[in-house]
Formats: C-alpha cells, sequence, structure tokens
C-alpha cells in the first residue's frame, strides 16, 4: 500500500538529482572548487560528547568538491550497530549499499554508533547523532537545506525523536522499520501508547516524513506506522506511507536498494 502527496516520478525525480549534482560547480575539480583525498571512502572521524570521543563514519561522494553544498544524510542503525567498534553501524542496510555503490552514490552520508544498552540515556544517544552530523555537515560543505535523517527499527525511533527535537533542522524524516517510542519522543515515562502522535504531527508539520514498514512487521504491527501518517496528514504534514507486502521487519535492503526512496529523499529541501 503507498499513500503519498503528488511526487515525480521515481525516475524523473533521480535524473534531476544527479544532473543537479553537476549544476553548481560540478562534481570534480574540472568544475571548480577542491576535491579531497578521502572522496568515494569512509573516514572515521571522532567528536567528544558526553566527556568521551566518540568514533563514528562518514562517507564522503567520489565527486565531491568544495565547489557546491551537498545533501546529507543522518542514519541510525538498528540496535545490532550500536557499540564501541565504529564497524558495526555500516555493516548493513545503509552502510553497505552505500558501499556498494560508493562510485555513484551523490550523498555525504553520515554514520553514527551509539552506546550498547537499555540503561544508555536517551539524551546522549541523540546528543552524539547531532554532534556527528554537525561535524560532516562543517567539514563537507553541507547543505543546511538538505540534511535528511533515516535509520532503520531502534534507529528509525531515534530518527523520529531527532526530527521531533528539532523540528526545522531536517527537510526530510525516513523511517524504516521503525521500533517507535511515545516514551522517548515526548521524554514522559507515563506516556500511553499512540499518545504522542498529535504532538509529533504538529512539530513536523514543515518536515516531509515517508515511512517504509511490513506489512507483517509485528514489531510494531503495521497499524503503528498507518496512525502516524493519518495523524501526520491530520496536520498538515507531506507524509507518505510506504507498506510493503509479504514482507517482516527485515525491509531495510529492498528500501535503500529502491530508486524511488532517493527520489522522493532527494526532492525535499527546506
Amino acid at each position: 500500500m503507498l499513500r503519498t502527496r503528488p511526487l515525480l516520478t521515481s525516475l524523473a525525480a533521480a535524473a534531476l538529482f544527479v544532473l543537479g549534482c553537476g549544476s553548481d560547480g560540478g562534481t570534480g575539480p574540472t568544475g571548480g572548487g577542491n576535491s579531497v583525498p578521502e572522496a568515494g571512502t569512509f573516514v572515521q572521524p571522532s567528536v567528544s560528547v558526553g566527556g568521551e570521543n566518540r568514533a563514528f563514519q562518514v562517507f564522503v561522494p567520489k565527486g565531491y568538491t568544495t565547489a557546491k553544498k551537498w545533501p546529507v544524510i543522518l542514519y541510525i542503525d538498528g540496535s545490532g550497530g550500536r557499540g564501541t567498534d565504529n564497524t558495526s553501524q555500516v555493516a548493513q542496510a545503509l552502510g553497505a549499499i552505500v558501499r556498494a555503490r560508493a562510485e555513484t552514490y551523490p550523498a555525504v552520508v553520515v554514520f553514527p554508533q551509539v552506546p550498547a544498552g537499555e540503561s544508555t540515556p536517551r539524551s546522549l544517544i541523540t546528543a552524539i547523532c547531532l554532534a556527528d552530523l554537525d561535524w560532516a555537515v562543517a567539514k563537507y560543505n553541507g547543505d543546511p537545506k538538505r540534511l535528511y535523517v533515516t535509520g532503520i527499527s531502534f534507529g528509525g525511533g531515534v530518527a523520529y525523536q531527532l526530527a521531533y527535537e528539532n523540528p526545522t533542522k531536517f527537510a526530510a524524516l525516513a523511517p524504516v522499520a521503525s521500533v517507535y517510542s511515545d516514551v522517548s519522543v515526548t521524554s514522559d515515562p507515563n506516556a500511553a501508547p499512540g499518545s504522542s502522535y498529535p504532538l509529533l504531527a504538529q512539530r513536523l508539520k514543515t518536515t516531509a516524513t515517508g515511512i517504509w514498514h511490513g506489512a507483517l512487521d509485528q514489531g510494531p504491527p503495521v497499524t503503528v506506522p498507518q496512525n502516524i501518517y493519518d495523524a501526520l496528514q491530520s496536520a498538515g504534514d507531506p507524509a507518505r506511507l510506504t507498506v510493503i507486502p509479504g514482507m517482516g521487519h527485515a525491509i531495510w535492503d529492498q528500501v535503500y536498494q529502491d530508486d524511488s526512496f532517493y527520489a522522493w529523499l532527494y526532492a525535499q529541501s527546506r
């Protein structure tokens, strides 16, 4: 099931984006500006958050040049990507797909790694994500009008929270198989299931929101994203919901390999 606002067709929008990559300075030294040696690779910087250095990874597009501003995707992995090894968060889903498409992937992509354990404060998790994003935007000439946040499972829930707490920062929110938590989004330990949807919808009225979920997913069931979508639509959010038939929780490879995902994402700007 797909419910969406009017949109350019997937291939047309993707083509426009690729063409646009070269229209404001080119995608290499011949277009002006300077390239960097790490273009087309993942770099592993660190930032200090909560009194500790936190390592993360950033993909730098092969065509990177300082002559233009770049779209930046913040990706938060699922629970399996948490820890301190600074590799698990790029081992699957978007990390694996960016690596496979490193020659052509047209955006800076930020891969924070947040600490494991249920006792990790949610505020620390979001602080790490934002610090990593801000570092990458400053370092790689990120376009503040084209910042996108996405995540899978646990990371999708973090993506919701980041967009909720920073309602003017992201051009688009794209949770995939999200484990949504009313308590985490609102920071209210007594929040009842579904109670945050109207609050979320009001905060995200100017953030394009695309939700992807498997029809057979039970963690949470598809009724959760459907109800969130309905609340967003009622509040005037330019939202879309894609329910993938016959699929359970692990839909992320299908989503992140689909050209229509990027056509929608890159069409969004503040």
